[in-house]
């Protein structure tokens, strides 16, 4: 059988899914977690403004020394759906992790309505940076089949496909401490210490550190996803 290329059959770019003005409206989503457990704090970006909630109830005192706010988990994400539904808006994120979360907490966004900014990191660097698309290609391939675990370990991480490889490739510079896999490590030991010393302002200075590292990446994972793929649409426009 052969594949049906014709322009009718082939699936839109996925890019155009923010083209026409669509972008501008977008609203940009990152959950921090812990492994197959419900988010613990959210950052989320719309109109250009930027803010954080904690879902985590452990996590109280830690939110009010930032001035955060600490909100129910449920109520606030299905605010968040209604706000996309009603307002006519896309939610971006950089995989399809927040959509399986929502789905599996019974608050299911619409298909139509969420965007996957991986697919459109991959389509500009495909057609912007190619040999480096071809180098992390061939990366991935070698470090998968390697019996090596620093280089397993390199595919495992993803490395090459990650957030902050494709925004350093769209020269949007993540923060000095952006913690690639160090998140849930970050926040066990916070947890620690609050259910040992039950007083924020006893925490270490590294453990209080630490909080600040984990809402500076949790604030690029948001802030910066939206510069970079706001780059990359307007790289992927065709010229007027």
């Amino acid at each position: 059988m052969t594949r049906n290329r014709t322009r009718r059959n082939r699936k839109p770019a996925a890019w155009k899914q923010l083209s026409d003005g669509r972008l501008e409206r977008a609203i940009f989503l990152d959950f921090e977690s812990f492994k197959n457990g419900p988010p613990i704090l959210a950052g989320v970006q719309f109109d250009e403004h930027f803010e954080q909630v904690v879902f985590d109830p452990r996590l109280r005192q830690a939110a009010k020394h930032k001035d955060l706010e600490s909100v129910d988990l449920h109520r606030w994400l299905k605010q968040l759906v209604e706000r996309a539904v009603d307002e006519d808006r896309l939610v971006v994120a950089f995989s399809t992790a927040e959509s399986t979360t929502l789905e599996a907490l019974g608050i299911p966004l619409p298909a139509n309505r969420y965007v996957n900014a991986l697919k459109i990191a991959k389509s500009w660097r495909w057609k912007i940076h190619r040999p480096v698309a071809k180098q992390v290609r061939s990366n991935l391939k070698r470090w998968r089949n390697s019996t090596k675990n620093h280089l397993r370990n390199r595919w495992f991480a993803r490395e090459g496909n990650r957030l902050t490889d494709f925004a350093k490739l769209a020269d949007v510079t993540p923060p000095g401490k952006y913690g690639s896999g160090k998140v849930t490590t970050w926040l066990r030991t916070i947890l620690g210490q609050l259910e040992r010393k039950n007083d924020f302002t006893r925490l270490t200075p590294r453990a209080k550190g630490k909080w600040t590292s984990v809402l500076n990446h949790n604030r690029f994972d948001v802030t910066g996803l939206a510069m970079t793929i706001k780059k990359m649409v307007n790289d992927l426009q065709p010229p007027r």
